[in-house]
């Protein structure tokens, strides 16, 4: 100390003057109050209310433990530069200023345990700080960046304060912190990236702690975390990957949470976990579905859980796992899948269970097992009756069996236990244990039991024998409860021949063993057993299924003694509406209290009737896409699912490998489907119990396609028929749409018209003016399509239309829109010339001024069909639409639809040509013309017993009812006739005849037609020309007709008399009238023909436009003629007599 103080001294006379001598030689002295030893200055438990002022220069540790100090202030430690440990612990501090330790730059550890403070400041100056210690405060908050000026901070302890929550920015970046311990705080909520700072932390502890869930990536930027402990917390669930990043990470703590749900992949990303730690929580199954990626996981706690099921392969993803405790739990049946891949384990703890059963075999994958911990179970009947539970642990060096309820042991029940030097068969009664049992064990150098219920008879006179061989009579019980003179004696003291057996069956033996039994969901069975014993000693009846126990079940037990002194017992197993779940292996159980008696075991088959567990349901799909189809079902056997479609085994997915069945899902899915899949799907479950059924629709839906492209450019004659196709194709059906130079095209002009569902455009006698772009729009539910065609009218070599440029290629979305084959093209031609024929046939009746009669030929005969009749002829010969009978059925009002006339209204309606049924529209616009008086009193004179048989008239359909659709299977085929409107074609029907015609004579070539008289306003008859075409009454004649090749008849209204004329015809299309201003009557059925009225003036002259029914005509033979001598013709009709053409009146 000499050589120190004279040091110091020489340095203040350097420093000039001894002025400081006394102040330095204080700061050089240990404070009054305190205890120096060294460089450790010690002032705890001095009372002090304040940090002492005469503390030396030269201290580095520094102790005011223990006293009432309740602030720090900075001069407090001014010049202590030296010190490095500074220990405020057990006072009252409450405050701490931020720059009270600005003077401390050398203090490497601040200790602030058991004090008042109610938060951390953010403090300064501490350059050289490495650990902070404040235990046992009232902390409430830290302040932001509470350490920014702690560049060396390394270990932060803030154990049972009152935080509770870290809040974002607490921790700076660029901190080197390794340790922090918040323990036993308040935390409820760890907010997202409170903890992304902490990117060199190694060891985090938040036990005992409120937080009830971890969020996701909390610990995202923790990749130097190596331990993590969150025990005695709310945890319930812990989500998916929720440590993924935490690579580094050794030990995980989660014990005493109440977690009871983990999701997949929980443990995800945990590449160098080796202690995971769940005990105490709520778990109910072990799977590996958390288990996941936790390659280097050694040691696994989850004793105190409620574990009932350890699924199959649960351990796959742990090869390393070393210890395994599952103690504690609620596991009744070890399984052969439980501990499945367990290849390195070395311990398994599972004592406190319920466990009644293990499986042969599941100890498989242990073959490294040196520990097994069984105590506390139900494990009796896998040591009383079953062979070699153990028999693959060859490595096992220590079993505990401890307080399982076992009395007897079998001989094979430690089979293969080689190397067991320790077996604990404590606290069971045991009362036999078969001769040589522990044979097989040859290592064994410690075994327990203790039993004071032995059956001491010859039976076991080996075991005393063999036990003090081995020399374990100091760690073995065994006394004799029978014969009586042994009871209470131990085996040790008891002379081997005194082991006798005197015939008595003491411990019960199986007589009859229950018998296997096949049965039906819903039958009642009953199982028996009996057995028999000599003495009755607290007997007991039991049922096992599968090697359970079975609980509360309905038995029937008695106990019987018959002369011989013999007990017999039996016990029947009521088992009422069989159910699924009562399928097993069924076992009795008879036991006293000198031991169990097993019977054999019996197989219960219940058959249950197939039940859908998922019913297949309707599917509609996109073409291309993939369908898929479940379906599946449970019974007993198994059944088995088949499928069928459309009542058969033809399925285009499968011819085309297109059909994936997916068995374990009950899955069958069909890829890129196509309009072919389309169909009824019978999914068929089957078993030995039958079968059952359900269909499902699959929809195809297909967005609008052309079946073929549309002509770009499609090329026609003038005056010839064009055709546009449109070919789609499509589900729902599309609509199509066309379109001429972007404006609706409306199927009502007279030369288009559409057909096969709007696929074909017709344009009859093709003009220059047709020319131009057709667009066809098709549009369904799924999205729409356009195609376009321009078309070019030519006059023979000669365009004289503009010529268009090349249409668009069409954009169709579908890719399957070009698929055509030889049926399609044979459709389409088909449509496209059935259409083309109505189309001309409609047209030319369209041009043609003549009404003609709806009667067909007989060579002509539509199908549906009804002989029509009660036609009636006005007086002056016209007919018309009076009651019809039809089957014997009248049909009053009959609508005439081949005229347009409406015998209701009086009316007549605007002509449409109708090419096929559908196309008939029965709520057309009328354009009407009223009836005249005489029509009218006509019409009431008129004779009513004229018959048309096979009239085309019998297809319409009356507007007043609708009770005439024919049932014949055939759709009736209606056309419609064009009313013309000049105003030349109606005059009065009153003219005279005399201005017309003279000198007519009626001439008869055949005698079977029946030719009437020939009236004012009509004729009943025409002759056929020879050489003429025979056409149906209701047809137009063909375009371009234009003479009648042999002979023709005029026919001319003469005073009831009918003059012709066979002179030839010239006319072309469309037919001039050839009485001019005067009344024009329908055509023969058999061609086409004229007739001319007087023209003068009559009373009625002034309703000549009125319009009224066409007359009807009767069915004619083809050869009858008529005949008149002189006829008038009006202007633009010529009459070619002899090769030349004569001009009006004519004499023949």
């Amino acid at each position: 100390m000499a050589i120190v103080f004279l040091f110091y001294l020489c340095i203040i006379v350097n420093l000039g003057g001894f002025t400081e001598i006394g102040t330095l030689a204080e700061n050089l002295r240990c404070p009054s109050q305190c205890s120096c030893l060294g460089n450790f200055v010690d002032c705890s438990r001095q009372g002090l209310i304040a940090v002492p002022k005469d503390l030396p220069i030269w201290v580095t540790r520094l102790e005011v433990q223990y006293n009432a100090i309740s602030e720090l202030r900075s001069e407090d430690f001014r010049g202590l530069k030296n010190l490095t440990l500074l220990d405020v612990s057990n006072n009252e501090i409450k405050f701490l200023n931020g720059s009270v330790l600005e003077h401390l730059s050398g203090l490497q550890q601040f200790k602030l345990n058991h004090n008042k403070l109610t938060e951390f400041p953010k403090l300064i100056g501490l350059t050289s700080l490495s650990s902070i210690e404040a235990n046992h405060n009232r902390i409430t908050f830290i302040a932001q960046e509470f350490c920014l000026h702690m560049p060396q901070l390394k270990a932060i302890e803030m154990n049972n304060n009152y935080i509770t929550d870290i809040s974002p920015g607490v921790f700076p970046v660029n901190n080197v912190i390794h340790k922090i311990n918040l323990n036993n705080n308040r935390l409820e909520t760890l907010e997202s990236g409170c903890l992304d700072n902490l990117t060199s932390i190694e060891v985090l502890k938040m036990n005992k702690n409120r937080i009830d869930r971890i969020p996701k990536k909390l610990f995202d930027k923790l990749t130097q975390l190596k331990t993590l402990e969150i025990t005695k917390n709310r945890l319930s669930r812990l989500d998916g990957m929720s440590f993924q990043n935490l690579i580094h990470l050794q030990m995980l703590k989660l014990r005493k949470n109440t977690i009871s749900t983990m999701n997949d992949a929980t443990f995800f990303g945990l590449k160098e976990l080796h202690t995971l730690q769940l005990d105490h929580n709520n778990i109910t199954t072990v799977s590996s579905k958390w288990l996941y990626d936790l390659k280097s996981l050694k040691e696994i706690s989850l004793h105190h859980n409620k574990i009932t099921r350890i699924e199959a392969n649960s351990w796959q993803y742990c090869p390393k796992l070393v210890k395994l405790d599952l103690s504690h739990n609620k596991l009744k049946a070890i399984v052969k899948e439980s501990f499945k891949n367990l290849m390195a384990a070395n311990v398994l703890l599972l004592k406190n269970n319920n466990i009644q059963n293990i499986e042969e075999g599941s100890f498989h994958d242990l073959v490294f097992l040196t520990e097994l911990e069984l105590s506390n179970n139900e494990l009796s009947w896998t040591i009383e009756d079953m062979n070699g539970t153990f028999s693959e642990l060859h490595n096992l060096e220590s079993l505990s069996l401890e307080n399982n309820k076992i009395k007897s042991i079998a001989k094979n029940a430690f089979n293969g236990l080689i190397k067991v030097k320790t077996l604990n068969l404590l606290n069971n009664a045991i009362s036999t244990i078969q001769s040589n049992a522990f044979e097989t064990i040859v290592e064994m150098d410690s075994l327990k039991f203790y039993s004071t219920n032995f059956l001491c008879d010859c039976k076991l006179a080996w075991l005393s024998q063999w036990l003090m061989a081995k020399k374990f009579e100091k760690s073995v019980t065994a006394k004799c409860q029978h014969p009586s003179e042994l009871e209470g004696k131990s085996i040790f003291s008891i002379d081997p021949e005194l082991f006798k057996c005197d015939g008595n069956t003491l411990k019960p033996v199986i007589s009859i063993s229950p018998i296997s039994r096949k049965a039906v969901q819903g039958d009642n069975i009953t199982l028996t057993c009996e057995a028999v014993s000599t003495k009755d000693s607290d007997t007991q009846f039991n049922w096992r299924k599968d090697n359970m126990l079975l609980l509360n079940p309905i038995t029937e037990n008695n106990v019987g003694k018959d002369n011989t002194k013999i007990i017999r017992y039996s016990s029947k197993l009521h088992l009422y509406d069989l159910k699924d779940s009562d399928s097993g292996v069924y076992q009795c159980l008879i036991s006293n209290s000198f031991g169990p008696a097993y019977s054999m075991k019996a197989t219960i088959e219940v058959h249950v009737f197939p039940h859908f567990s998922k019913k297949p349901f309707d599917v509609t799909v996109k073409v291309g896409s993939a369908a898929r189809l479940e379906c599946s079902a449970t019974g007993r056997p198994n059944p088995t699912i088949s499928w069928s479609k459309n009542g058969g085994d033809d399925f285009p997915a499968a011819r085309e490998r297109r059909m994936h069945v997916m068995p374990d899902d009950n899955i069958f899915y069909i890829l890129d489907v196509t309009k072919f899949d389309e169909g009824t799907y019978t999914c068929t479950a089957k078993n030995d119990a039958g079968s059952i059924s359900a269909n499902l629709n699959l929809t195809v839906l297909q967005i609008p396609a052309f079946v073929r492209p549309m002509e770009r450019i499609k090329k026609t004659q003038e005056g010839g028929t064009t055709v546009i196709e449109c070919m789609a194709e499509g589900i729902p059906k599309p609509r199509l749409t066309w379109y001429k130079s972007n404006k609706p095209l409306e199927s009502n002009q007279q030369r288009y018209f559409f057909t096969a569902d709007n696929q074909l455009l017709i344009i009859v006698q093709t003009q220059a003016s047709d020319a131009g772009e057709y667009k066809c729009n098709m549009t369904n539910t799924l999205g729409h399509v356009s195609g376009v065609s321009k078309l070019v009218v030519f006059r023979g070599d000669k365009q004289i239309s503009v010529d268009p440029k090349p249409g668009p290629l069409i954009t169709n979305p579908s890719d399957e829109s070009t698929t055509t084959g030889i049926i399609i093209i044979a459709v389409v031609c088909c449509v496209v010339g059935t259409s083309l024929v109505w189309v001309i046939i409609i047209y030319q009746t369209r041009k043609r001024h003549e009404m003609y009669s709806a009667t067909p030929t007989d060579e002509t005969t539509l199908p549906g069909e009804v002989a029509g009749q009660g036609y009636q002829p006005y007086p002056d010969g016209t007919l018309y639409n009076g009651p019809m009978t039809v089957q014997g059925y009248p049909y009053q009002d009959y609508q005439i639809q081949e005229s347009g006339y409406e015998s209701s209204s009086g009316q007549y309606r605007a002509p449409r040509a109708a090419i096929f049924p559908s196309d008939v529209d029965e709520e057309e616009n009328n354009m009407t013309a009223q009836l005249t008086f005489h029509e009218h009193k006509n019409r009431d004179n008129s004779d009513s017993d004229i018959n048309y048989p096979n009239s085309e008239t019998d297809s319409m359909k009356s507007s007043q009812s609708t009770s005439s659709t024919h049932t014949s299977g055939h759709q009736t085929l209606q056309t419609f006739r064009p009313i013309l409107s000049n105003s030349n074609t109606f005059v009065n029907r009153t003219q005279s005849q005399s201005d017309s015609c003279e000198n007519c004579e009626k001439q008869r070539h055949s005698s079977s037609a029946d030719i009437h008289s020939c009236h004012k306003q009509s004729i009943h008859s025409i002759p056929i020309p020879n050489g003429v075409a025979l056409h149906h009454g209701s047809l137009p004649q063909p375009p371009g007709y234009s003479s009648l090749k042999d002979s023709s008849c005029i026919i001319c209204n003469c005073d009831n008399e009918v003059s012709g004329c066979t002179s030839q015809l010239s006319q072309t299309p469309p037919y001039s009238d050839p009485c001019n201003h005067h009344t024009k009557v329908p055509s023969s059925p058999n061609g086409p023909h004229t007739s001319c009225h007087n023209s003068s003036n009559t009373p009625d002259s002034d309703n000549s436009q009125e319009k009224k029914p066409p007359a009807i005509p009767p069915k004619q033979h083809k050869h009858s003629h008529l005949h008149c001598n002189t006829c008038s013709l009006p202007n633009g009709v010529h009459l070619m007599v002899n090769g030349s053409v004569v001009h009006g009146a004519v004499d023949i």
